[in-house]
């Protein structure tokens, strides 16, 4: 699996990109000035990464900078950790093309809706994610994986076919969602709540399907809020496993994703958890 070089967990700082890194908009022009009218410079990979990163957030047509330095493996590094950096950043985004000539780096982004509808809807995103993670910062990491999953299953509905229903707007916002929505809304909700958490893909009983793996103590489980919630009897089947309990439905590339070993969390061990604290 490749290193994640500038992946870090920093929703705070998102949050303030997303909501006062462009100027208000107004019936004469966009949000922000058009990436093509400016050709600054990124010092660093690091100043790289953060400058995608607020252009995604704001989502932007693309960005133009002039780059010192070399190497067009590094720099596509670069671009992929500020894509996959946050939820948020890949809302929305179906494609991210790029090209890099005599030291000028162009990236042209292609999104699945309106500029404007994704900024509002990325800002509500944050504003959600955002009080979930004050809500749940009393509780240990543990029992904030157990509030997100519950959270999901409580005000989302699985549903086939929903509008923006394999995206975190679909499973928060909307309130119905496939399996993507369900996943990307459980990232987002752990990602603001400073929990290490990816999004799977792979297969379910042979069909497409996205679920997540989050890290506990330096150990990696599987959660799928979409089959906990699809009616199947046991809202926490998929809550927390190893990788040889999801191998029983799920299929994915190994190679691709950490190994989840398990470790001593489980649904049973949380809720004790829980209960000693109310009590």
């Amino acid at each position: 699996m490749k290193e994640q070089r500038f992946f870090v967990q920093i929703p705070v700082l998102f949050f303030v990109i997303l909501l006062y890194g462009c100027a208000v908009r107004t019936s004469e022009g966009p949000v922000c000035d058009a990436p093509e009218q400016v050709q600054d410079t990124a010092e660093t990979p690091q100043e790289l990464a953060d400058r995608m990163t607020a252009a995604l957030l704001a989502a932007e047509p693309g960005l133009t900078l002039r780059v010192p330095f070399h190497g067009a493996e590094l720099i596509g590094d670069t671009v992929e950790a500020a894509r996959s950096r946050s939820v948020l950043t890949r809302t929305g985004l179906s494609a991210l093309d790029w090209s890099w000539s005599d030291g000028l780096l162009q990236c042209r982004f292609t999104y699945l809706a309106d500029a404007e509808l994704l900024r509002r809807e990325k800002s509500e995103l944050a504003l959600y994610a955002a009080e979930f993670a004050a809500s749940a910062a009393d509780f240990s990491p543990q029992a904030k994986v157990l509030l997100a999953h519950d959270r999901l299953l409580r005000e989302c509905e699985y549903t086939a076919g929903a509008p923006r229903g394999d995206a975190a707007a679909g499973a928060l916002l909307l309130h119905a969602a496939e399996c993507g929505g369900y996943a990307e809304g459980f990232a987002l909700l752990c990602e603001f709540s400073g929990l290490p958490c990816m999004t799977v893909t792979g297969t379910a009983d042979s069909i497409p399907h996205a679920w997540n793996l989050v890290q506990l103590d330096g150990a990696w489980y599987h959660v799928d809020c979409a089959w906990d919630d699809a009616e199947r009897g046991d809202a926490h089947a998929y809550f927390l496993c190893d990788d040889a309990a999801m191998q029983q439905t799920h299929r994915w590339d190994a190679a691709a994703y950490p190994a989840a070993q398990g470790g001593s969390f489980s649904y049973a061990s949380v809720i004790a958890e829980m209960s000693a604290v109310r009590e």
